[in-house]
């Protein structure tokens, strides 16, 4: 759904109406925008003296007929003879909806930053290539998948899924502390403080630089 504007669309009515009508004739529709089955414009009625003035929502237009929602934008539906005007003006109703469609952008291609300030992304579908930076927490998509903390800590989950030395990883400042690899083996960089590592079950077995937990 849409709406469509065209500039200096202008003309008048052909017969009288009277405040309850939804279907105008007007003397030339032609200046009007082509609406679309969901489309919709604005129109402006008024005396010759401007005394009296109603906004219409243009839902269709069929040759010089236009089918309308009567007293919109703060008006009040009212009766016209023939040749009052009926005009396409700018109106609040009519930038209100350009700015809403504005906001739901489908397709395209943006440059520059957004900044979504405190609020949320919602139904975003899917996210293509590129990062999602926020407060210093980056989402990237490209190579490797890694999420970054503000202090450069990185959760990385390797780009290639056929080198066994690869997999997922935990990194301070590009150094691996943990590392748990597509070939089954994880290291760890650091020391284990004094305490226990415990498992649940019993039987254990220790063989060349290997320690077993079973489950009997």
């Amino acid at each position: 759904m849409a709406v469509l504007f065209s500039n200096n669309a202008a003309t008048n009515l052909s017969a009288g109406i009277n405040a309850s009508v939804t279907s105008i004739t007007v003397s030339d529709a032609s200046e009007f925008p082509t609406l679309g089955a969901s489309d919709h414009t604005f129109a402006t009625l008024s005396n010759l003296t401007e005394t009296t003035i109603e906004v219409v929502k243009v839902t269709a237009i069929s040759g010089n007929t236009l089918t309308v929602v009567r007293g919109q934008d703060n008006t009040t539906a009212a009766s016209f003879v023939s040749g009052d005007k009926c005009e396409l003006r700018m109106t609040a109703a009519l930038l209100t909806d350009v700015v809403s469609e504005a906001l739901a952008l489908t397709g395209g291609t943006m440059s520059g930053a957004l900044n979504m300030g405190s609020q949320n992304i919602t139904n975003a579908g899917t996210i293509g290539s590129g990062a999602i930076t926020s407060s210093g927490l980056t989402l990237s998509n490209g190579g490797d998948r890694s999420i970054t903390g503000p202090q450069n800590q990185s959760l990385i989950i390797d780009a290639r899924p056929n080198d066994a030395s690869e997999g997922l990883k935990f990194s301070i400042n590009g150094t691996d502390k943990l590392s748990i690899l597509q070939d089954g083996n994880a290291t760890f960089a650091g020391t284990i403080s004094s305490g226990a590592i415990v498992a649940t079950g019993t039987g254990t077995t220790s063989s060349t630089n290997t320690v077993e937990f079973k489950r009997n």
